[in-house]
């Protein structure tokens, strides 16, 4: 068969063959890809719906773990207030947190408190009869296996489903013993569901799993779906494609078969493109197969067949002289040239192996490894040194020594031995050996490769830098990138390894900061950071040298002490602590505590546990007791660094109260709340210290999003002062000072005597004593200018009752 017929006939099964597969893989491979594409989506969509019903849960839990963990709900389950539920349990409460059912249970089961909100009549009715059958003792919504437990889900009952989640009501310390149970639930109504849909953009539907009238779609879907298939996914014809969910109850029985169905775009442009795809690429084939023997015949098939007449002339009249002739600039007409220049010239074919040879000689001498030539007797035949290393020329490397003559015998025996097992295996012998020379550690790699049953080469190639590298890396892998201190990893690896050991005395020392969390939420990362490297330089100039030292958590540091006695472990103690009192985080202000944990023992594996347990749980008591000597601390610091940072002085405090004091008393506030608004007066910018300097201290007018970070400054001092002794009793003042009269104040938009009187009082004291007094944008108004900005705002940013007594003591009332 000649070379056109099988060009012919290889084009011609390759086009078959190729239309074949193509067919084939477009309508299985390519539509199934789309369709798979398609199942993901819509699982995709699907989870986004049961995430989205599990974000409402998760809102009703976190509402519960305010609530349920309030002093005042605590007391409100003991004696059932009134005052508790006119202030707490208002249509407000029900409307933001858009609740539907709320129930209090003291510890008995008995129900203290329970109703149910109707939001389209926004009126309070009595809890349903359903619902009461779950609040029995033993029940799902009263079984909590710890005090911090919650339990959240579905019930389903005959009104409509509930989301529903309940939490034993407990004291805000968490120290007394729980009181009842908490619940709050939401029906999974129209409402519910419309707003799911709209977060969503998905169209969703629920069906009971037990109803026994359910549509042939959600009729399969509860046959196919079980714990083990959570999902299904069903087309409901070629226009649109539902995915199903079996979402269960608060005990974990099945409870709702939820639907989400969406077009099926995404298949139907599947099919149009796969045919359009198909019928281009088998039009493509056929022009390219046409086009490729055309090209071929005139381009290859031909010029090959007249370049194999020639050569065979040559050949048969055994003539090197002829010279064959190919037309072209191409591979062939090269192929001829190469064969023009063989037949005319050997010379210039051993002139171009010397210059090959002198190449290689040259790449050889570039090389910056050694390279030995050996015979099985480790005889050096020849040899090239490397140039710039500690290790290039050893002093007896000569053509006829051995290599023990040459190398130190360390490395010496270790190449004879690979020698031997190179000839013997006829395969490349590679190991690392390492030797010190000139003071210098020195790594090398060895490679001892047989050339033939005599003789062999011997590469040393020098890695130092890679390795001492190597080591840089590893030593960063296992440290803390802020302290320097080992990180969890090695902390972890170095107790397996002690473990080991059964007869080593150890001792573990933690170490944790008090109020880290308070100290992050009030005073920002950066003050946090500084914290940590203060308690890690304690900690190293405290602790031996020998001594495991790494940070372990967040804020928890730990330490493995070998061989210590328990009167050495406690001297260590003292010192740490005298170290953290000599911290230079001080410098900033910031005084803080730390607690410590320790514990000794033997280094065997259970032992190790055990004692590591010990440590924590004396950390745990420690911190325990350090509680309020911590939070006082704190408390000074956010005292000294608020005066730093504020531009206002102390006198500025002092004006509040000389000028809210008579306001107060005009106003009928009675005298036992005169101390929080002195208190309010003080530290009413608290939550400052929470915001950046560079927010604090900005000359220009803050843009919409700065101020929405500088807003957020009551709030955090909301939170500090829920932590503070000192400042419990105005936290809720700190929060709403800057509400307004109409509404339009911040945070939760209070008005008129929502607002507490204190707040009221100050926010009139403050804007005048503001505008009185010269700041650093601008001067100071007189006293008639204020007192007519007073006017203005009264009703809308102010009491205007308030404005009016207050106008009276200053003598601006007119």
């Amino acid at each position: 068969m000649t070379l056109r017929q099988k060009t012919l006939l290889i084009i011609s099964l390759t086009i078959i063959v190729f239309s074949i597969i193509l067919v084939f893989s477009a309508n299985k491979v390519l539509l199934g890809g789309f369709s798979a594409v398609e199942n993901r989506e819509t699982e995709f969509n699907l989870s986004r719906a049961v995430n989205a019903i599990k974000t409402e849960t998760d809102s009703l839990s976190a509402f519960l773990d305010d609530w349920a963990a309030w002093d005042d709900t605590y007391v409100f389950v003991a004696n059932a207030n009134t005052e508790y539920l006119k202030k707490n349990v208002t249509l407000s409460t029900f409307v933001s947190q858009q609740l539907h059912i709320m129930a209090f249970l003291d510890s008995k089961g008995t129900l203290v408190y329970g109703t149910m909100f109707d939001p389209e009549t926004k009126t309070f009715l009595p809890l349903p009869d359903s619902l009461k059958s779950h609040l029995k003792i033993g029940s799902a919504l009263l079984t909590h296996p710890t005090r911090d437990s919650d339990v959240s889900g579905v019930v389903l009952l005959p009104e409509s489903p509930l989301l529903v989640a309940s939490r034993q009501i407990i004291d805000s310390e968490r120290q007394q013993p729980p009181r009842g149970v908490m619940i709050v639930g939401k029906f999974l109504n129209t409402a519910t569901l419309t707003k799911i849909s709209a977060n969503t953009h998905l169209s969703l539907l629920f069906k009971a799993h037990a109803d026994t009238d359910l549509p042939p779609d959600f009729a399969k879907a509860s046959q196919t779906l079980s714990s083990d298939t959570p999902t299904w996914i069903n087309p409901l014809g070629q226009d649109r494609i539902a995915g199903y969910a079996l979402l269960s109850d608060i005990s974990g029985n099945p409870s709702l078969i939820l639907r989400v169905d969406t077009p099926r775009s995404i298949f139907l442009q599947g099919k149009v493109t796969v045919q359009y795809f198909l019928f281009l690429l088998i039009a493509f084939g056929l022009l390219i197969a046409i086009s490729s023997l055309f090209l071929l015949e005139k381009t290859i098939l031909a010029r090959v067949y007249s370049l194999g007449n020639q050569v065979f002339n040559v050949g048969k009249n055994n003539a090197p002289s002829l010279r064959v002739q190919i037309v072209g600039h191409d591979e062939l007409s090269q192929l001829a040239d190469s064969i023009n220049i063989m037949l005319g010239s050997l010379e210039t074919a051993q002139n171009e192996l010397k210059e090959s040879d002198t190449a290689t000689r040259a790449l050889l001498e570039g090389m910056p490894d050694s390279l030995l030539r050996i015979n099985r007797n480790g005889i050096i035949l020849d040899f090239k040194t490397a140039r710039n290393r500690v290790s290039a020329t050893p002093a007896k490397l000569l053509a006829g020594n051995s290599i023990t003559d040459a190398y130190p015998k360390s490395l010496a025996d270790r190449m004879s031995t690979a020698l031997v097992q190179a000839f013997e295996s006829q395969s490349t012998q590679v190991f690392e050996h390492e030797m010190v020379v000139n003071s210098h550690e020195v790594h090398q790699e060895i490679r001892i490769t047989p050339i033939n049953g005599t003789e062999a080469i011997a590469i040393l190639r020098d890695f130092t830098e890679r390795r001492q590298l190597e080591k840089s890396l590893q030593f960063f892998n296992l440290r803390d990138s802020l302290t320097g201190l080992f990180n969890r990893a090695y902390w972890d690896e170095k107790l397996t390894t002690i473990s080991q050991h059964d007869e080593t005395k150890i001792s573990i020392i933690l170490c944790e900061i008090d109020e880290m969390k308070l100290i992050r939420d009030s005073l920002g990362s950066e003050h946090e950071n500084t914290l940590l490297s203060a308690t890690a330089a304690a900690l190293r100039a405290s602790l031996p040298v020998d001594a495991i030292i790494a940070r372990i958590d967040d804020e928890q540091f730990a330490a493995l002490l070998i061989g210590i006695t328990d009167a050495e472990l406690e001297k260590i103690n003292h010192q740490i602590l005298r170290e953290i009192d000599r911290s230079d985080a001080h410098e900033a202000h910031l005084r803080f505590g730390v607690s410590l944990g320790c514990a000794s023992g033997v280094s065997a594996k259970t032992s190790l546990h055990e004692t590591l347990a010990l440590a924590q749980s004396r950390l745990h008591r420690e911190k325990l007791s350090h509680s309020q000597a911590s939070r006082n601390k704190l408390f000074q610091s956010l005292q000294t660094v608020l005066e730093t940072r504020d531009f206002v002085t102390h006198q500025h405090a002092t004006r509040l109260w000389a000028l809210g004091r008579p306001l107060a008393k005009e106003a009928g506030l009675p005298p036992r709340r005169l101390p929080d608004l002195k208190l309010l007066t003080q530290f009413h910018d608290i939550g400052k210290v929470g915001v950046s300097d560079d927010l604090i201290f900005k000359q220009d007018r803050l843009t919409p999003d700065e101020m929405k970070q500088m807003k957020l400054h009551v709030e955090i001092g909301h939170r500090i002062a829920q932590s503070i002794p000192e400042l419990y009793t105005i936290a809720d003042l700190l929060l709403k000072h800057h509400e307004w009269w109409n509404g339009e104040g911040y945070p939760l938009g209070l008005r008129n005597e929502e607002i507490p009187l204190e707040c009221r009082v100050f926010s009139i004291v403050d804007a005048y004593d503001a505008m009185t007094n010269d700041r650093p944008d601008r001067k100071a108004l007189s006293k008639k200018e204020a007192a007519a900005e007073l006017r203005r705002c009264a009703g809308s940013q102010f009491d205007p009752d308030l404005v009016m007594k207050f106008l009276i003591i200053i003598d601006e009332e007119t």
